[in-house]
C-alpha cells in the first residue's frame, strides 16, 4: 500500500501540484490557519475532489471549529476519524485528532489510551516525544503517544505540527513520518511524504496445500514463515514459507546492526526503496528514505 501523507497545509492546499500517485492519501491536521468553517468547508471540498482512491483526515489544533462536528455528506472513500478507526485493504488505520478543549483537560490522555492494540497505522496531530519533534531547543512531542507506542505493533505513525522536522525516520521498525508540509516561517512546500507498507499476505486455509501460520513462540522449532534468498546475481529476495518468492531478488542486504540481530530485522535496498524484512513476526515494511541513502552509499 503506497500512501501519500500530507500534514499543517494551513488553508494554502490549493497551492500543491502534480501530487504523486497513491493507494491513500492521509493528511494529519491543520488544514485550517484560522480555524474558520469558511476554511475548513474549502479544504474539505478540496479533499473531497483529489484523485485517490481511499482519502483519510484528522484535525489540529489550528482545526477547532470542527470539534464535536458530525460532517454529513462525505463520500464513501473520505474517512473523518475522530478518536475511531477504518480498515482499507487489510490494514487498520487509527486517528486521534488534537482539538485544544481535549489537550486543556484530561480527555485527550483518554483518547490515546483508547488507541487499539491493532492499529496499523496510527494517525495523530502531535508527534511522539523525541521523534521528529524538536525545534528551538524543545522536544514538543507528547509523552503519552510515546508511552502508548510500546503497547502497539504498528507499521507507521503519522503526525505534523512541527514545521522543522519535515521527514520520515524509522525506529524499531516503525515508519514515523511528519507530514508537516510548510516550513516554519509559513513560506515554502517540503516535498509530499510517500510511505510504502506490506502487510504479510493472509492466505486461506486449504487442507493439504497450506499450512495456516505457526504461533511463534520461544519454543518453536518449525521452519520460519519468511526465508531470505541469495540469487545468482548476488542480489537478495524473500520467500515464503511455501517457497513462493514474495520479493523478487532485486535488492543489496545491509549489514545488521547489534538491534536488528536482536529483533531478527535485515534491511534490503534497492537504488530508491528499503524493504524491513522481520522473518518471525511475518513482516515485511517498505518506504522511500533519502536520508538511508545518503548514509548507507
Amino acid at each position: 500500500m503506497k500512501i501519500l501523507h500530507l500534514s499543517d497545509t494551513h488553508n494554502c492546499h490549493h497551492r500543491l501540484r502534480d501530487l504523486p500517485e497513491a493507494d491513500v492519501v492521509v493528511h494529519s491536521g491543520d488544514f485550517c490557519m484560522v480555524g474558520t468553517e469558511q476554511e475548513a468547508l474549502d479544504f474539505l471540498n478540496w479533499f473531497c475532489d483529489l484523485p485517490y482512491k481511499h482519502k483519510i483526515f484528522i484535525c489540529g489544533n489550528h482545526d477547532d471549529c470542527l470539534y464535536g462536528a458530525n460532517i454529513d455528506g462525505l463520500p464513501d472513500n473520505v474517512h473523518q476519524l475522530s478518536n475511531s478507526g477504518v480498515e482499507i485493504d487489510g490494514v487498520k488505520f487509527y486517528g486521534v485528532p488534537m482539538f485544544l478543549e481535549d489537550c486543556i483537560t484530561e480527555r485527550q490522555s483518554r483518547n490515546y489510551e483508547k488507541i487499539p492494540g491493532d492499529t496499523d497505522i496510527l494517525i495523530t496531530h502531535s508527534p511522539a516525544y523525541g521523534i521528529l519533534d524538536y525545534d528551538d531547543g524543545i522536544n514538543y512531542g507528547s509523552e503519552e503517544i510515546l508511552m502508548k507506542l510500546s503497547d502497539l505493533n504498528l507499521k507507521a505513525h503519522l503526525f505534523g505540527h512541527i514545521h522543522a522536522q519535515h521527514g520520515i525516520k524509522e525506529q524499531n521498525g516503525v515508519i514515523f513520518s511528519n507530514g508537516s508540509i510548510m516550513n516554519a516561517n509559513y513560506t515554502i512546500f517540503s516535498t509530499p511524504n510517500i510511505i510504502i507498507v506490506k502487510m504479510p499476505k493472509r492466505k486461506r486455509h486449504q487442507p493439504g496445500k497450506y499450512k495456516p501460520k505457526p504461533e511463534i513462540g520461544p519454543n518453536f522449532i518449525g521452519t520460519k514463515p519468511l526465508t531470505l534468498f541469495q540469487a545468482e546475481n548476488g542480489l537478495w529476495g524473500v520467500k515464503d514459507g511455501d517457497g513462493n518468492i514474495e520479493i523478487a531478488p532485486e535488492y543489496r542486504r545491509i549489514e545488521q546492526t547489534e538491534d536488528q540481530k536482536l529483533r531478527n530485522e535485515v534491511y534490503l535496498a534497492s537504488k530508491d526503496t528499503v524493504l524491513s524484512v522481520t522473518p518471525d513476526n511475518w513482516d515485511i515494511v517498505a518506504w522511500f528514505s533519502s536520508d538511508f541513502f545518503e548514509g548507507n552509499e
